[in-house]
């Protein structure tokens, strides 16, 4: 399997201090500048790994001041929409365990922070539940949110997909035509108690040929874009098109990559009591339930609530086919004729 790569040139391992850290903000926060030592020491214990910034590309100019910090507990998230004095949501009491995203869009006048509910482990039940009690129209593995210190907030609900829908922007289906993609992410805004379609992305899988497809976007300049990051560059996480016709590019810190392999799962297993999807991703990727050399295994409940003893059977399986050869890239006949007890095979 391909090793990890960076996109941009000239590599240089970051140092992941809290003064980094600050200076990161600083860079990306426009005029909320004053808020990036609160932040700073918020985030300090995760470091620069936790960032991910964006740049905005109109065709004419690369817009930068747009972050996020990924991977935030509930409590990190409220303290930071409190440092930039924005309101707390509901969205903030959702009923769940899971991972939240907090950030800001300083480039727009005026700023707006973001906060996203980051259901994408989650099953299908959970999904429904949320979107139940939060009175959204349809469960969604994403709900963001773009939060002005004045003013209504802005919802938008992502859905994975495995592959760009036919009425995606042209320009981003001809740009990604040909790019191993490890999943497509859908973005609809709900307005008016209505969904409208917002934003397409794809994520470029980590042995995708990202250096020179970035040269292809309207109004790319690897120089300009360098100068709007806040940080040294890294792997390009993901791209994106708005209705608008405008790209944005998703982009992580040198040396804390985090590459995605692939959105959707190898195998789907089905039990008594639920559904669980396989991941086979380069063994550099940030999650695992057990990694060997080359690999690293993890899995995602789909459906239902399947026991622990249940799931553990199923993953012990999964690693001695994935050690035998017989999982990555698609599913040897073997493996399919013979799932682990109590489980079958549903989607491969």
């Amino acid at each position: 399997m391909a090793e990890v790569r960076e996109h941009f040139p000239e590599r240089a391992r970051a140092e992941d201090s809290r003064a980094e850290l600050q200076r990161a903000f600083e860079g990306s926060l426009g005029p909320w500048a004053d808020r990036a030592p609160a932040l700073a020491a918020l985030f300090a214990p995760r470091g620069l790994a936790a960032l991910e910034a964006s740049l905005r590309l109109d065709g004419r100019a690369i817009t930068g001041l747009r972050m996020m910090v990924e991977g935030v507990q509930r409590e990190e998230a409220g303290a930071a929409l409190d440092a930039l004095g924005v309101p707390r949501p509901a969205l903030l009491e959702a009923p769940i365990e899971a991972p939240f995203i907090v950030g800001w869009d300083a480039a727009r006048r005026p700023p707006v922070a973001k906060l996203y509910l980051n259901l994408s482990d989650a099953s299908a039940d959970a999904r429904a539940a949320v979107a139940r009690a939060l009175a959204l129209p349809r469960p969604a593995h994403v709900i963001g949110l773009n939060l002005p210190r004045e003013g209504a907030a802005e919802t938008k609900l992502y859905a994975q997909r495995e592959a760009l829908p036919e009425d995606a922007p042209a320009p981003l289906r001809a740009w990604a035509e040909g790019l191993p993609l490890a999943g497509v992410v859908v973005c609809h805004a709900l307005e008016d108690g209505a969904l409208r379609p917002r934003a397409h992305f794809v994520a470029p899988r980590s042995d995708a040929p990202v250096d020179g497809a970035l040269r292809r976007l309207p109004g790319w300049d690897d120089a300009t874009a360098r100068a709007a990051l806040p940080f040294a560059p890294g792997l390009v996480k993901s791209v994106g098109a708005d209705v608008a016709g405008r790209f944005t590019v998703y982009v992580k810190p040198r040396a804390h990559d985090g590459a995605l392999f692939r959105l959707d799962p190898v195998l789907c297993l089905a039990g008594p009591r639920g559904e669980i999807g396989l991941f086979v991703e380069p063994a550099s990727a940030p999650r695992a339930w057990a990694r060997t050399g080359e690999h690293a295994l993890s899995y995602r409940v789909r459906a239902g609530a399947p026991g622990r003893a249940e799931v553990e059977r199923a993953m012990r399986w999964a690693l001695a086919q994935l050690e035998a050869g017989a999982l990555p890239p698609t599913p040897s006949a073997a493996a399919l004729a013979e799932p682990p007890e109590g489980w079958r095979v549903v989607a491969a």
